[in-house]
């Protein structure tokens, strides 16, 4: 039972896609890729927010842990060859997963010294906000005088 296997025409298939963009009225100026948005995971930021750094440190601790295994969901001979697979590629996905828990853990471990190093320059700027305040309220009151004088 041997097929022939006829040969490709490139060419002739590159026709028929021309002559199809050409039937239903396309032109390059309609669209580029360029005019195509992205959804990227708005991970660019203009400004910073202290509520939603606080949200993304409290999410990353509770979602750090990556489990190698879940549960599978189906029984019979599916979830037999499911299982079968998974213990087959166990010896390689271990390691990656464990790789990852690492980098996951060392990355929670920094976001969460930033969110303490932000709430220690906070308290910082208070208080030399509220000394900056006293110092001019000092030096207006003191030209006020000298003028009295």
């Amino acid at each position: 039972m041997s097929e022939a296997i006829s040969p490709i025409n490139i060419e002739e298939i590159m026709q028929q896609i021309r002559n199809e963009i050409l039937e239903s009225g396309y032109t390059d100026d309609m669209l580029s890729f360029d005019d195509v948005e992205l959804d990227d995971g708005n991970f660019q930021f203009d400004t910073f927010n202290k509520e939603d750094f606080n949200k993304e440190v409290y999410d990353l601790n509770h979602r750090w842990n990556i489990q190698t295994y879940r549960n599978l969901g189906s029984g019979g001979m599916v979830g037999f060859i499911k299982k079968v697979v998974r213990k087959m590629i166990r010896f390689y996905v271990d390691p990656v997963v464990e790789d990852q828990n690492q980098f996951n853990a060392d990355l929670v471990k920094t976001m969460n010294l930033m969110s303490c190093y932000i709430q220690e320059q906070d308290a910082t700027i208070a208080i030399l906000k509220n000394r900056i305040q006293k110092l001019e309220e000092a030096v207006r009151s003191n030209k006020s005088v000298q003028k009295e004088e």
